[in-house]
């Protein structure tokens, strides 16, 4: 089946991105926080494109596409970049379908053999965004740039109860896109994950474009680059799109196409033992929700993968930090919803969750690091987290994901929380 990717309309704020399906026209609609004054400047044309392209494989659940056909014109780095991003950010909701794990969609365009070149004049660009989730990571970047007196705008797509909280606590301002997807998607035979983080990536970068921003922030950390399992030679990583393989994969595209805003990660360099280390001390303990069942709501279910992850790694970096986060449950790890979870997650006896979780070396240190912590455990999860610290060199391990440093993509221009980083974890 053909997925045919419709020309972009702007109208004032509105863009309306359009697909057409085995006869049937789907749109997904986006509210700009700002004009777009000229929509016929190459650069934010190529944009708009981007947008509608990124945003197809939400269509996926009605049928998986293997070709998807544009109305307008790309060139073969395009089509690469997004055929890549489709083949591996596409890998786990094709592994949960049952589909072909080495299923791919090509994508045709009439061909532009070479970019346009962009106005000699470009636009004065300043400040960032920092991208709001609701979650840790982004209070972590948001404490970071606040000790190093580096000001910042979030950025969101929509708005859930757990990023206003965020927002509040901050007392920072926020941009917000609102994003209406087609309804209709959901009434298809395939549900899944899809590559999110590169969609709000590109929409922020479009926002950022728009408004003369210089930087989109992430706050993807170094445990993200790690696969969950393989499966056929495909590396099914729930966070491809986290990755610094799309992060840098992403940058090279804004290059080829003169657009000068910058995308990366401020927390790349980390791992998440050390990202938790830094919310445990932030502002924004308790205020943020890192549970994708509940951050509508801001609330944790307290019965997923991710909860439980995130229940290990503050529990073993601070007594106290669990008390903050969860009040009325200050020793998550002995919630029963949660144990199946962490047996999981520290076992060598199957892969790693398909959520936001820490590494496999990452969640056996902190199991041993929780049980330096002296917590009052269930005998079970006790035997899991010995037979876990048992497995590892801990002297070793601690120093490589707790007083080291991973490879980044920051600019130079933000030394400080470069140092900074230096400073609390490789000179500790």
């Amino acid at each position: 089946m053909i997925l045919r990717v419709l020309p972009v309309r702007v109208a004032t704020k509105k863009v309306y991105c359009s697909y057409l399906l085995d006869g049937t026209t789907y749109t997904h609609t986006f509210t700009l926080p700002t004009t777009i004054k000229d929509a016929d400047d190459p650069r934010t044309q190529r944009l708009l494109n981007w947008l509608s392209i990124v945003h197809a494989p939400y269509l996926f659940s009605i049928e998986y596409v293997q070709t998807i056909q544009t109305d307008f014109p790309l060139t073969s780095a395009e089509k690469a970049f997004f055929e890549k991003l489709i083949f591996l950010g596409m890998a786990e909701f094709r592994y949960v379908n049952k589909l072909p794990i080495t299923l791919r969609t090509s994508i045709e365009a009439p061909s532009e053999e070479r970019p346009a070149n962009p106005p000699d004049q470009a636009p004065r660009l300043e400040g960032c965004f920092l991208l709001n989730g609701g979650g840790k990571d982004g209070s972590a970047s948001a404490t970071v740039l606040g000790e190093n007196n580096l000001d910042f705008t979030w950025f969101q797509l929509n708005t859930s109860v757990a990023q206003e909280e965020i927002v509040k606590a901050s007392g920072e301002p926020v941009i917000v896109c609102k994003r209406y997807m087609d309804p209709r998607r959901k009434d298809g035979k395939y549900q899944g994950h899809r590559p999110t983080s590169a969609a709000i990536a590109v929409t922020a970068v479009l926002c950022a474009w728009l408004l003369n921003k210089r930087d989109v922030i992430a706050s993807n950390e170094s445990s993200a680059n790690e696969s969950n399992t393989t499966i056929d030679g495909v590396s099914i990583n729930h966070q491809h799109s986290k990755s610094i393989e799309f992060e840098e994969d992403f940058s090279g595209l804004l290059r080829e196409f003169g657009i000068p805003v910058r995308y990366f990660s401020l927390l790349r360099p980390l791992h998440e033992l050390q990202i938790v280390q830094l919310a445990a001390k932030g502002p924004y303990l308790g205020h943020f929700t890192s549970c994708n069942h509940g951050y509508t709501e801001g609330v944790w279910c307290m019965e997923c993968p991710k909860c439980a992850f995130i229940a290990l790694a503050f529990s073993a970096v601070s007594s106290e930090a669990p008390g903050k986060i969860w009040p009325e449950t200050p020793q998550p790890l002995a919630l029963p919803a949660l144990y199946a979870y962490l047996h999981e997650l520290v076992s060598d006896d199957q892969h790693k969750p398909l959520e936001c979780v820490g590494t496999d070396e990452e969640c056996k240190l902190a199991a041993a690091m929780a049980l330096k912590q002296g917590y009052r455990l269930p005998q079970n999860i006790i035997d899991s987290f010995t037979k876990a610290a048992n497995s590892i060199d801990f002297q070793e391990v601690h120093g490589r994901l707790v007083n080291s440093l991973a490879a980044h993509n920051i600019p130079k221009d933000y030394q400080p929380v470069l140092a900074d980083f230096e400073r609390t974890f490789k000179n500790a």
